[in-house]
């Protein structure tokens, strides 16, 4: 078995269905990250004492048991020549590192160097979007490229493939952002540029396992990464309804600043913009406006936040008892929305929320997303999904 290093313990942990992230810290923060392979001897009633329901240690206890999991990973993770790392490791960005629940798992292809680099801006937009991108990823970021930031973005066709695109074209560094298994990269159609963004020192990063899939729920958290990892995050374009609000409100809620690029106000494409600049977005038309609320972000941040991911220190203290709402206050929604929206009035885990409801994990996700879009509920900045 190759579970030699901790952090191999972590994506064993990972990979056992219905466990997520908050459990995986939750763990780490009881009893250390060195000290990991003890789970593989504890029984039932121990993983009940570090505050996990009879159910889920019971499916964390089983998931342990089957090292096949772990193994089949692995090698995967060599086979599209790929590595990963965790919140624990020295290369974990510590931008991202300052949200509440980093993903316990990040996959990579190139550069992890990228991560260490504070001069991060998020580009997010809409895949319908057109040469009016380009001509103010010209004027606007460009500058901003030949100034050493690295542009983030989710390698989606539109607005994220002109980020991308313009930073290779102007010699400097990108990072995408998957929302799926690093196998599955998507869409395919961007396959010439992912290999580009590789073969130039740029950076591929995902938070699913690598022969995940994409599926709708995948988005919301690939969007929550592009945010975590950059100082702020620039909507170029956007519908009302967009992944790029999503994203910006992410960002907000993960303390980061977001820039609005205003449009023409006959394109929709225009209104997800001029909604946020509305909200308090800030208006941007050149260069400096973003330059002016970012420049020397880098000394926001604490050391001291890496060094508690670091010693195990950074754990998620999550809401164990929620209140429940009389049905009589929730509108007429499907049955398993009226039980979601039962359960968010206070911010919830999707591990208890899902221990809570006993429904389908993949359904759970699928009516968290439809929901979310509907603007019925939101993930805060913890990961935590609450009524909106």
């Amino acid at each position: 078995m190759k579970l030699i290093h901790s952090k191999n313990i972590i994506l064993h942990l990972s990979l056992i269905p219905d466990i997520g992230s908050s459990t995986i810290h939750r763990l780490v923060k009881q009893i250390g990250f060195e000290n990991l392979q003890d789970l593989y001897h504890f029984k039932q009633q121990d993983l009940m004492r570090c505050g996990l329901s009879e159910k889920k240690a019971t499916l964390l206890h089983d998931g342990l048991q089957n090292t096949a999991l772990v193994e089949t990973e692995l090698d995967a993770i060599e086979q599209v020549q790929a590595q990963f790392i965790t919140p624990w490791c020295q290369q974990y960005s510590s931008l991202l590192q300052h949200i509440e629940v980093p993903p316990a798992v990040l996959y990579y292809q190139g550069d992890v160097t990228l991560l260490q680099s504070q001069k991060m801006l998020a580009c997010v937009g809409a895949r319908k979007s057109h040469s009016y991108v380009q001509d103010c990823l010209q004027k606007i970021v460009v500058p901003m490229i030949q100034d050493d930031w690295t542009i983030v973005s989710g390698g989606a066709l539109g607005a994220d493939a002109y980020a991308h695109n313009i930073a290779l074209e102007h010699g400097g560094k990108t990072i995408v952002v998957v929302g799926s298994g690093l196998y599955h990269r998507y869409p395919p159609s961007n396959k010439a540029l992912f290999q580009k963004v590789i073969d130039t020192g740029g950076l591929i990063v995902s938070s699913f396992p690598v022969k995940m899939e994409p599926e709708a729920r995948c988005f919301p958290m690939r969007n929550r990464i592009i945010s975590g990892l950059s100082a702020g995050t620039l909507v170029l374009q956007a519908a009302k309804k967009s992944g790029a609000l999503i994203t910006a409100q992410f960002a907000l809620e993960q303390g980061r600043e977001v820039f609005a690029i205003p449009g023409p106000i006959y394109d929709p494409l225009s209104d997800g913009c001029h909604e946020l600049i509305k909200q308090g977005a800030k208006l941007v038309t050149q260069t400096e406006d973003i330059l002016t609320e970012l420049t020397g972000y880098s000394q926001k941040l604490s050391d001291s936040v890496k060094q508690q991911v670091i010693h195990g220190k950074m754990g998620c203290d999550q809401t164990n008892e929620v209140q429940i709402v009389s049905d009589s206050h929730i509108p007429e929604y499907d049955e398993h929305q009226r039980l979601i929206l039962q359960h968010t009035v206070v911010a919830i885990s999707i591990d208890d929320l899902h221990a809570k409801l006993d429904i389908d994990h993949q359904l759970l996700h699928d009516k968290l997303f439809s929901m979310s879009l509907d603007g019925k509920i939101e993930q805060d900045c913890m990961g935590l999904w609450k009524r909106a």
